[in-house]
């Protein structure tokens, strides 16, 4: 199921083109300045209640804004809730999920594993678009990130669950390719390949 929902955003066109990679240093400083319209706890009170209103600089900042600001649920909540999905019990899992998104809303990989479930076991409830609107804008900022050629991108993204879930949504399956990884002053840069086709990721650890 979240190889169609992979599937279905690559049809609809999400992919964005790259805007350049994010100015941390800007972002770190307009997430924790209340006056600006970047403020983290405005961006993530509009994502919450109205995801569809927020731009894809607004979305870059509350994606990369989580280097400062994010928090975390204690991993064995997380852990269990990714092991209801593992079985299939959808709707336990939707309501461990949707617990773990208060806390944590920003969050690529619980909010397309709950759209897995929705989809699966609770196809009418609205909560599954809100939902959708919310991991489509997440996804848009991670992708404006990319930087270099189209024959070889790079993406800076905020943990290594996120290059599987960028990369699956052009159709890239990382599962079949070599990775590379080297240390930077940022965090870790991940190379991958396979044959001629080649996809990066800067990988920023965020501060918990």
């Amino acid at each position: 199921m979240f190889r169609t929902l992979l599937l279905f955003l690559m049809i609809s066109g999400i992919a964005v083109q790259g805007q350049g990679k994010p100015g941390m240093a800007d972002i770190e400083h307009n997430v924790q300045d209340s006056a600006s319209v970047y403020f983290h706890e405005r961006l993530l009170f509009r994502f919450v209640t109205l995801p569809s209103l927020l731009s894809t600089e607004e979305g870059r900042h509350l994606y990369y804004g989580q280097y400062k600001m994010r928090k975390r649920n204690p991993a064995e909540e997380e852990r269990a809730f990714f092991e209801l999905v593992s079985a299939n019990k959808c709707r336990e899992a939707i309501a461990a999920g949707e617990k773990l998104l208060k806390t944590d809303p920003v969050n690529l990989e619980i909010l397309g594993r709950i759209l897995q479930c929705y989809s699966t076991a609770d196809r009418e409830n609205p909560q599954g678009p809100h939902r959708f609107t919310q991991f489509r804008i997440i996804l848009d900022a991670a992708l404006s990130s990319a930087t270099g050629a189209d024959t070889h991108k790079t993406y800076t993204v905020m943990n290594v669950v996120d290059e599987y879930i960028l990369a699956g949504t052009q159709g890239i399956d990382l599962m079949q390719f070599r990775r590379r990884s080297q240390a930077v002053p940022e965090g870790m840069m991940d190379h991958w390949r396979k044959g001629r086709r080649k996809i990066s990721f800067l990988v920023i650890y965020s501060e918990e």
